[in-house]
């Protein structure tokens, strides 16, 4: 199991390509998702619940992962993942 990344909330990330590529925490806004992550070099999409709950899903594509930061529901986005084959495993 990776371990999960330090949360550092200080930097801001807007722009889809950015987040794949910076590997930094991103808060964002929605009723259950605090910050998300993805690591491009692994492949590997990090999510914080707002509950403090960290959880990564393994083998993630960058195109997903851009689709998932634009995702106007976070929580709708994770549940889609998961009935598709993504398993969430929680740190």
């Amino acid at each position: 199991m990776p371990k999960p990344p330090r949360v550092d909330l200080r930097s801001r990330v807007y722009d889809p390509n950015d987040f794949v590529t910076s590997g930094k925490w991103v808060r964002v806004s929605s009723s259950n998702v605090a910050s998300i992550r993805y690591d491009n070099d692994n492949h590997v999409m990090w999510v914080r619940f707002l509950n403090g709950q960290i959880y990564y899903y393994s083998d993630v594509l960058p195109s997903i992962a851009r689709r998932f930061f634009m995702s106007a529901s976070k929580g709708k986005f994770i549940w889609a993942l998961r009935r598709s084959g993504y398993v969430g495993v929680k740190v």
